[in-house]
């Protein structure tokens, strides 16, 4: 396994929360995250709402205009739920990051159990979870850089 530097990732938070230093301290772990495996940021978006719907998702609309014109290799989020708890737009973005090639990484979660969690059993166990970057994928915590 090579080492896992100079790929472009874009960090997306979503947070409910009334107080956005909420946000922003979610926001700067996963920089942190990202930095801890050489991964270039290439941008940050976040939306401050709940995750059931499309209205107000100025962030995930930027992330996904990111996707979709090749400007990311990867999206970093937490977990499943950042980008939605409505399953439809969870399947909807997903798809759109397997249609372009992208990673979904995440750093709090198993990820295919994520999946199942949330009804998609048919994400789990695909091309996506394939072990080496360059390949599309979802990932689940990456190790550290010097860990290898």
């Amino acid at each position: 396994m090579y080492l896992m530097r100079n790929h472009d990732v874009w960090i997306y938070v979503r947070c409910a929360n009334s107080d956005p230093r909420i946000a922003f301290d979610r926001l700067y772990d996963l920089i942190d995250e990202a930095a801890g495996h050489g991964f270039l940021v290439r941008g940050t978006s976040f939306d401050h709402c709940s995750g059931n719907t499309l209205k107000d998702r100025i962030g995930l609309r930027t992330m996904l205009d990111a996707v979709e014109n090749g400007r990311v290799e990867a999206v970093m989020v937490r977990d499943l739920e950042k980008i939605s708890r409505n399953s439809y737009i969870l399947v909807g973005v997903i798809e759109i990051l397997r249609q372009n090639d992208v990673y979904l990484i995440t750093t709090e979660c198993d990820l295919n159990a994520e999946l199942i969690n949330s009804g998609l059993e048919r994400f789990v166990g695909d091309r996506f979870t394939r072990a080496s970057f360059g390949k599309p994928r979802f990932d689940v915590r990456l190790p550290l850089m010097d860990q290898f």
